[in-house]
């Protein structure tokens, strides 16, 4: 089955079970496009690169280097899935009491259901032998029940369904993969708008500008790269001059690494329309932006740049290059920083596991040191446009209505119980 038939199945069920308003249908939809890698997949994708294992479970059951990454991935998905979702971090969060839990109960379904607790409970609900017949859940009506179940069983009774980063929360136990959900639920909901229904075709794709664009298409391209924290590899943002050049080409590659679009540099219709969705979803002109933590025009750039030059240290410790979520963790950090009455960074430094990051004002050695610290797996997700935003309303005076700062950079518990989703 195509995606496009993946996901007009869904709709279907969906709407045949009440999901039915344009504004929860489209979180819905855009939600599980996110879990289930763009309708394509019913089974997690487990073909990872050390380099990329790294960088997306640095830390996890000890694996905290290059070597052990690249020793973990030669094995395969089964090794793989056994390392990131087994062991006692797999215990404590997934329930994966057994060898060879974190394989059997990997990602499946347009939900990517994962651990052996969340396999149980689900199958109870639904009367389904899920324990011992995980399999039953890439099985495409299963794999709807399972979404939907998911959906009404911790989103609806949070009244969350018009709420995209609560909803990700709900179903994700916390916010990875935001921009690409807020992103996915806007398309989504311009094409309901737009009378989209199940079996209808696909909407084209709308022009847009790419190495032999127009000046101005370009100068656009280059001011939403830079609003939305995207800048070249030495993490420069982009003059905004129209010239599609090695720059601006470079942005263009992280943006697409990060958004999970084909990594080619060329600004086709596909990241466009990404791109452009991330923008109206900020509700702001790109020229009209406030500056971020990475322009010097920004009243915290000095301690931003302190922070990057600690990450790039980090970075060169573990043989990594330094990129996009490099230039996110600065940021996030530095927020945490503000926060907590700081004014410098002289130091980042990372737990034994790698989960957190530390931002370190004064002598490593010293008792009168000053401590920030961020979960760093979500603050190297968190774009240095949002910190930017979130550093702003936290200086901003407090009104009943304001919204309150990204939850995922502020310092967090950890817990014994299972995590609440996947």
């Amino acid at each position: 089955m195509s995606s496009k038939d993946n996901a007009d199945y869904l709709m279907e069920m969906a709407t045949r079970e009440g999901i039915q308003g344009h504004k929860e249908l489209s979180n819905f939809m855009g939600q599980m496009q996110v879990e289930s890698g763009g309708y394509s997949h019913m089974s997690e994708n487990l073909n990872y690169s050390g380099k990329r294992l790294l960088e997306v479970f640095p830390g996890r059951n000890g694996m905290n280097d290059i070597a052990a990454a690249n020793k973990v991935a030669a094995g395969g998905p089964e090794a793989v899935a056994n390392e990131i979702y087994g062991g006692q971090w797999g215990k404590v969060n997934l329930g994966n009491t057994e060898p060879g839990d974190g394989w059997k109960y990997h990602g499946r379904g347009y939900v990517q259901l994962t651990g052996r607790a969340n396999y149980e409970s689900t199958g109870k609900e639904l009367g389904l032998d899920l324990v011992n017949h995980p399999e039953l859940a890439e099985n495409r009506e299963v794999a709807a029940k399972i979404a939907i179940h998911y959906w009404k069983d911790r989103v609806v009774p949070n009244h969350h369904q018009d709420d995209v980063k609560a909803a990700c929360h709900d179903i994700n136990g916390g916010y990875k993969g935001l921009s690409d959900r807020r992103t996915a639920a806007a398309a989504w909901e311009s094409k309901l708008e737009h009378g989209y229904v199940p079996g209808a075709p696909a909407p084209a794709s709308p022009a847009a500008p790419g190495n032999h664009g127009s000046t101005d298409n370009n100068r656009h391209l280059q001011q939403m790269l830079n609003q939305h924290g995207y800048h070249d590899a030495a993490g420069h943002p982009l003059k905004a001059d129209g010239d599609y050049g090695a720059r601006t080409k470079q942005a263009v590659e992280a943006f697409q690494r990060e958004q999970h679009l084909k990594v080619d540099g060329v600004a086709g219709p596909a990241t466009m329309h990404r791109l452009e969705a991330l923008t109206q979803h900020a509700g702001t002109k790109p020229e009209q932006s406030a500056p971020r933590l990475d322009q010097a025009s920004h009243p915290d750039n000095a301690m931003y740049k302190q922070a990057l030059t600690a990450v790039h240290q980090l970075d060169a410790q573990h043989q990594r290059t330094p990129d996009q979520h490099s230039n996110n963790l600065a940021a996030a950090l530095v927020v945490a920083a503000r926060r907590d009455g700081m004014t410098q960074i002289n130091h980042v430094v990372l737990n034994d596991d790698a989960s957190r990051a530390y931002a370190v004002q004064g002598d490593l050695n010293s008792p009168h040191k000053r401590i920030a610290d961020v979960a760093t797996r979500q603050a190297t997700a968190t774009s240095v446009e949002q910190s930017s935003q979130a550093l702003q309303q936290a200086a901003a005076p407090k009104q009943p209505d304001q919204a309150q700062a990204p939850v995922l950079l502020q310092p967090t518990q950890q817990t014994a119980s299972p995590a609440p989703s996947r």
